[in-house]
């Protein structure tokens, strides 16, 4: 577990998450959630501008080296209304921005995400100097490659935005760090976490820059010997940048992580600390009681020179126990996210630690099904999913088995094209479990296809968007063909109109723009839009028997994507025309 690094991606609403922890005492450390909106994007190179919608160039602020703000470049209709004109220039307000709701132990950020790093900061980061040799070049490389965002800072006015590195710090973390340096990292979180007052400014993200800070210093082999040397020197460090109030960030150097706690804060943690710092084992003994780890134990890395405890042994040991549940509820944070992908690596980590730590662990089904239970049944369900395909597994075949149900294939129908899930047994309690408008193997098959594209199985969600379209085209020639409404006799003697036939094919002709637009994008994304152009014809028919103006803006993307401009032209100006 990379503690207080997770990353999910979510694409529920077209957005990408990505999680790290927030400061909470003890071991309910919480969840944060930044939200990219896809197809925006903000850039510092204007070369880079081309005639895609909802483009933003970097401003940066001379005064503060992590704040930006967002100039327009190419707003869509609905950005229009977050714009604000100052000195001549149109900038994007904060407000644009309107985080997920979470549950109370998570917080939603949202923001965009940037073409590429601001070249200044890239720079400087790539050139510094590390003594350890860490990072090494190709984790550089990797690092570099992962996205930094921009989230709203309204503390800095309402069209501030902040700089956001958590995407290459958890691939640092990720890629970069072995278990004796997070078991080093995570007892430095601890003894943090309980010296700090509620409600306290200090950010998490100042502690994992002492951390990285730490990793470019000491050697690998003092963390894996001396545990207790790198400790105190991230105490040390904690405490110098305490008491000058100064903290560098881990990738912009100039801006001060402390420059917003209040000197009384500051000061008052700095006591606390130490505290810690002159009497540090008997800090860690009472720390680790406090959380229920064996407290002499726990406190033996701080003895110098002593060899490093290995994997298995009952200090390690100890820890995964403590953290285990930490961890699974990081899985069923990702799972209730529809981060799967997140979910079972983050879940398969878990095991494979648990594995080494028991003589006669459980089966992977055994132990997922015992830490499962309190997640809805329908949720289980999808995890299991993504368990199998991920990994192999047969956890829904054993742990589903007696709730029976119906193979994907069979709700496709006879005509089907075969996939890799046909096989795949669906419980009735799934399917009746949807309180979607649509008929239930639709509703099923339509979570499908938006699952896998959350889980980045773009082939697979491609295939059965396909096979989608072809069942919604087999209902709504049903319905149409039964498009006469009836009447019934009701105890009063009145006649009642039945219009349901007439009500579902409304439904399933504006479910067919969102699916045709769904599988327009996967191809694209998949470089095969050329394949669309089997499907221009049936969503030129669902614009001419919807009649609704705003579709013609799906249908002139299709028309651009396929390279037909003057239909596309002649699509746009239709949904322009619309919009007066």
């Amino acid at each position: 577990m990379e503690e207080g690094l997770s990353c999910c991606v979510y694409d529920y609403s077209s957005r990408l998450h990505i999680s790290y922890n927030r400061k909470q005492h003890g071991i309910n450390l919480g969840m944060t959630y930044i939200c990219t909106i896809t197809d925006h994007v903000a850039m510092e190179d204007t070369s880079d501008v081309s005639d895609a919608e909802n483009q933003l160039k970097l401003e940066f602020e001379e005064t503060e080296p992590s704040v930006v703000k967002l100039v327009v470049m190419q707003p869509s209709s609905t950005m229009m209304y977050y714009v604000r004109i100052r000195d001549g220039t149109a900038y994007l307000h904060t407000s644009y921005m309107t985080p997920l709701s979470c549950s109370s132990s998570m917080k939603s950020i949202a923001g965009i995400e940037c073409s590429r790093w601001p070249k200044h900061i890239e720079d400087s980061w790539l050139i510094r100097q590390r003594p350890a040799r860490w990072p090494t070049k190709d984790m550089l490389t990797e690092a570099v490659k992962e996205k930094c965002v921009v989230v709203p800072d309204k503390t800095s006015g309402p069209l501030s935005w902040r700089l956001n590195f958590m995407l290459p710090v958890r691939s640092l973390i990720k890629r970069g760090t072995n278990s004796h340096q997070r078991h080093c990292y995570r007892i430095f979180k601890l003894l943090i976490n309980n010296s700090s007052k509620p409600n306290m400014h200090l950010p998490s993200y100042a502690v994992k820059s002492i951390f990285l800070y730490a990793l470019e210093k000491l050697p690998s082999v003092h963390w894996e010997q001396n545990k207790g040397v790198c400790l105190l020197h991230m105490l040390d460090e904690l405490l110098s940048s305490l008491q000058q109030k100064n903290m560098p960030d881990y990738f912009i150097t100039s801006w001060n992580l402390l420059e917003s706690v209040p000197e009384d804060e500051c000061q008052g943690l700095y006591q606390r600390i130490l505290a810690v710092r002159q009497f540090p084992i008997i800090s860690i003994v009472l720390t680790s009681e406090r959380e229920g780890l064996p407290g002499s134990s726990i406190a033996e890395p701080l003895i110098e020179h002593i060899d490093s405890i290995n994997s298995g042994h009952y200090v390690e040991g100890s820890e995964k126990d403590v953290f285990l549940h930490v961890t699974m509820e990081d899985v069923k944070n990702n799972l209730y996210m529809f981060s799967f992908k997140r979910a079972v690596d983050t879940f398969m980590e878990l095991y494979d630690d648990y594995l080494q730590s028991n003589e006669h662990p459980p089966s992977v089904e055994e132990f997922a099904s015992s830490y499962m239970q309190d997640v809805p049944q329908k949720m289980q369900w999808w995890f299991y999913f993504f368990l199998d395909h991920f990994y192999q597994r047969q956890a829904l075949s054993i742990i589903m088995r007696n709730f029976g149900g119906t193979p994907i294939g069979i709700l496709l129908g006879p005509n089907r094209k075969k996939g890799t899930f046909d096989e795949v047994i669906v419980p009735p309690p799934l399917m009746q479990s949807s309180k979607s408008s649509y008929e239930p193997d639709v509703a099923f098959l339509m979570e499908l296809t938006q699952y896998l594209l959350l889980a980045e199985e773009h082939q697979e969600s491609a295939h059965y968007l396909m096979e989608l379209v072809r069942v919604l085209k087999e209902k709504l020639k049903h319905y149409s063909e039964n498009d006469h409404p009836t009447s019934t006799h009701t105890e009063h003697g009145h006649y009642q109109t039945d219009y349901h036939n007439q009500v579902m094919s409304l439904r399933y002709y504006m479910a067919m723009v969102t699916v045709l637009y769904q599988l327009f994008n996967r191809l694209k994304h998949l470089d095969s839009v050329e394949l669309f152009s089997e499907y221009i014809e049936d969503a030129e028919n669902v614009c001419a028997i919807l009649g609704k103006p705003d579709n013609y803006y799906y249908l002139a993307m299709f028309y651009k994507g396929l390279g037909c401009l003057e239909k596309y032209r002649e699509a746009w100006n239709v949904y322009n025309n619309g919009l007066d």
